[in-house]
């Protein structure tokens, strides 16, 4: 043996520490304190999320609604400067707060204040017409004053009906108002007048008017007396221990007491 081999020393069995436990010669795993020291159910860790909901996230907006959208903004904005021109100049004909059907030949009028650039100018002002007679308000003006009116507010020719058509048929209709939350008011559910009339005016059976006025027949129990042998229901033998209107209480012979209608009890 050469001396490299006899100088090999064996190493130390070293025991490692297992996380397995041995029950009956099978194996079994237990699993390390998790979070604050307490182990974990299933050997998983704690993934609870609680009541956290994540928002909603909206679509973002394409390079062509983001054009759209500024190009409405700046239309809207040209129309409020023109509005803000001409009511400074006409405030009892061209008036939000209080809008006027306008007289016909309006805009020759309002052509002769045009500059070539700004808020007069021809095309703006052509635009600002067209939305404001465009309006619902503006239709619902029409209906109201059924006039017409100059750039001085001043009445100056009326609105036939076919004119008046036109503004009913462009009026959007308005939405519904929503109703408020359903609330169960005192006596809801209560019998309507004539509810317990079936079509025809025939009662249903068992109806509490039928059992007010209900009156026993006593044709079947006078004949029974208490004490009497009788047979009851399907051949059950017994004795009558009480008569009670139209019913007979009966003990059988099994020591059971039971009630029956009289025209089902008959004598043995």
């Amino acid at each position: 043996m050469s001396e490299e081999k006899k100088s090999f020393t064996p190493r130390a069995n070293v025991t490692r520490r297992s996380n397995s436990t041995t029950v009956g010669g099978r194996r079994f795993g237990t699993s390390a304190p998790r979070g604050n020291g307490k182990p974990s159910f299933g050997n998983k860790p704690n993934q609870s999320r609680g009541n956290f909901r994540k928002p909603a996230q909206r679509k973002p907006l394409t390079e062509q609604e983001k054009r759209i959208l500024e190009e409405k903004k700046i239309k809207r904005q040209r129309l409020d400067e023109t509005y803000e021109v001409l009511h400074a100049k006409f405030p009892k004909a061209i008036d939000r707060e209080n809008i006027k059907p306008l007289a016909v030949d309006v805009h020759k009028q309002l052509f002769e204040l045009t500059t070539e650039d700004g808020p007069l100018r021809k095309s703006a002002i052509r635009q600002f017409l067209a939305s404001y007679i465009r309006n619902d308000d503006y239709h619902a003006a029409a209906l109201k004053h059924k006039k017409r009116f100059n750039l001085e507010g001043e009445a100056v020719a009326d609105i036939d009906e076919a004119e008046l058509q036109y503004h009913r048929q462009n009026m959007r209709k308005k939405a519904p108002v929503r109703k408020p939350a359903f609330n169960k008011k005192p006596g809801f559910g209560a019998r309507k007048p004539g509810a317990h009339n079936r079509q025809g005016g025939a009662r249903r059976p068992g109806n509490n008017d039928d059992r007010r006025n209900f009156k026993p027949n006593n044709r079947f129990t006078a004949s029974f007396t208490v004490g009497q042998k009788v047979i009851a229901g399907e051949n059950r033998a017994g004795t009558v221990k009480e008569v009670i209107g139209d019913r007979v209480r009966v003990t059988l012979d099994n020591g059971i007491t039971l009630l029956f209608a009289a025209n089902q009890v008959r004598k043995a």
